[in-house]
Order: structure tokens, then sequence, then C-alpha cells
């Protein structure tokens, strides 16, 4: 049975496939980097680096700030003596400001990602992802260094709370993603994506807890949060219909409901109280109001108004997953 819903999971797929086809042998014989010569983020194996970064604090009642990278075979264990190095080669000078900080890195990771445009580059799109989310993993290493040490008791405790809940849904992301691209070549390129996007998010949370117990200024928007995107898998580990919300300028909105079946509506989205949006596509004459649930997991539509045939008003439509 095809869905009409297509997921970008499946075009990253594709995109893989093609360069994983192109990759061998440059043209001085030397072997191509291969997605399986590269560092792997992995779902089922122990955390690493952060882990033994804050070996002493978590034995003061505390856990490792991450889920780490998960490398692959005996290099994977770092020292804590090499991950505090890498934490201090992170840290900025401190002329820079956090905003500055934030802003580098994310060039960095676009210069880094421009390097898939030069063929002449033998590098996969499997090892630029993996890249990428060292790069925000050695960040969030370093801003946790840095807040640990500055906040007092009582808010460390409450945002090292607020970490564990965050380790745990990125766990159960890439294990989710590991089981259900088992014996896909892409899995690890799927896997290195996710892992990256949850790290850079959870890097500007972690920016502006830091801003706030060091008195800096901190006024970039999280880019996780201009867009949101909640799915329905209906028990399966594919989706079936998909509800996005995109932030288009400050105070506007569009969000795209693809129901699974019959069609995907568009149009505008306008906030009208907190986790709720009034909807209307006027193409197909149907409004509605798109409420997000209270811990931001899940959303709904209902439709209010239809001159469709095909909903009605009152139809209800669940999306219990964010992507």
């Amino acid at each position: 049975m095809r869905k009409h819903i297509r997921s970008k999971t499946a075009i990253a797929i594709m995109a893989a496939g093609m360069i994983f086809t192109g990759c061998g042998k440059d043209a001085a014989g030397v072997d191509a980097v291969t997605a399986d010569s590269a560092k792997e983020v992995t779902a089922d194996e122990p955390n690493t680096s952060q882990e033994k970064l804050f070996e002493e604090e978590e034995s003061q009642e505390s856990e490792s700030l991450s889920d780490s990278r998960r490398e692959s075979g005996d290099s994977s264990a770092e020292s804590s003596e090499e991950s505090q190095t890498k934490e201090t080669v992170v840290n900025t000078s401190e002329t820079e400001t956090l905003e500055e900080e934030i802003l580098g890195i994310e060039k960095k990771v676009e210069e880094l990602e421009a390097l898939l445009a030069d063929d002449d580059m033998q590098l996969t799109i499997t090892m630029i992802s993996e890249e990428v989310y060292h790069i925000w993993d050695d960040e969030l290493n370093s801003l946790w260094s840095r807040f640990s040490n500055a906040a007092d008791a009582k808010t460390k405790k409450l945002v090292l709370e607020e970490q564990r809940t965050w380790i745990q849904k990125k766990e159960a992301e890439l294990n989710r993603i590991a089981a259900d691209y088992e014996g896909i070549s892409a899995k690890q390129l799927l896997l290195n994506q996710a892992a990256g996007d949850y790290t850079r998010n959870r890097c500007y949370e972690l920016a502006k807890y830091l801003a706030q117990v060091t008195g800096a200024s901190f006024e970039l928007e999280n880019p996780w949060q201009r867009k949101v995107e909640f799915v329905d898998r209906q028990g399966t580990p594919d989706i079936y219909s998909e509800l996005t919300i995109e932030k288009v300028e400050e105070g506007k909105y569009t969000a795209s409901i693809g129901i699974y079946r019959l069609t995907t509506f568009d149009g505008k989205a306008v906030p009208i109280a907190e986790h709720i949006y009034e909807f209307e596509d006027e193409t197909a004459g149907v409004k509605g109001l798109i409420r997000i649930t209270d811990d931001g997991e899940g959303a709904t539509f209902e439709v209010t108004e239809s001159t469709w045939k095909y909903v009605q008003e009152g139809d209800v439509f669940y999306f219990l997953e964010r992507l």
C-alpha cells in the first residue's frame, strides 16, 4: 500500500545512494573515504567521551551531559584528559560573545557541508554528517563545562534534570532509526543527522542558560524552533501523515497538513493562544485549529469549517510524535 506522504528520510536515502556509488579511488589511485571508514554514531554502543568528561561530577549527584559520541571499535574510548583537551580547544577567546561563538560554529558547519558541492572531493555525505555531529558535540561539552562552573547548585540541578530527559529522547530516536533502517546503506547517515540535529538544538538551549547565569547576551533564535514537524505513524515505523508549522517572519507562520490517503492542506497559521494556531487553506476551503500538546511532543488538527466533501467540521487528526 503506497503512502502519499513522502518523508525527507527517503530523499536522504536516495541522495546517499547516489554519492556512495561514486566513491572509489581518486586520480592518484588513493582509496576514497567511505562510510565504512568513518567513525560512527551508533545507537547500541556505550557512551564514551562525555561520560568520562563528567565522571567526577556524576559522582557528586550528576550524570553525563549527553549520550556523547558513539564510535565503533576500540578507538571509540577517549580518556578524560583527552576529552578535557578537546573541550579546551572548542572554547573561544574571552572577547568573543556567545552569539559570535554559536554563529562561528554554524559557519564552520556550513563550510564543511559545502565540500559536498566540490566534484574533486572524495568525501562522502556520511563522513560530512559525522563531522558535523562531532563539531556540535564538542561545542555542547564546552557550553556545559562553562555553565556547570558558573551556575549555582539549584539552577544546575534543574538543568541537569532537563538534560536527562533530552538524553532519553535522543537515544530513543537513534534506537528507532537503527531499528527501522537496519540493513539499509544510508542508516549511518540518518543516525549522524539525527544526532547532529538534536545536539545542535541543545547547544542553543545551553547557550541561553549560560548567558543567564553569566549575564551575557544571547538573542539568537534556535533554528530548531523555526520549524516544527509532527507525524502519525499509525503504530508502524513509517510516516503516514505529517503536520508542519514554519515561522516565515516574526508573528507569521505557515502550516502544511498531509493526511494519509486524502490530501495535503497548505495555508497560513495564526497563533491565537499558547500552543494554538488558527489554520486556513483558502484553496481547499478548509479551516481548523492546530493544537500543540503542553509538552510540545504532539499535535492535533481539528476541522472547524470545510467546503471539501472529504473532511467535515469536527474531524480531528492526530500527530503524536515530534520529529
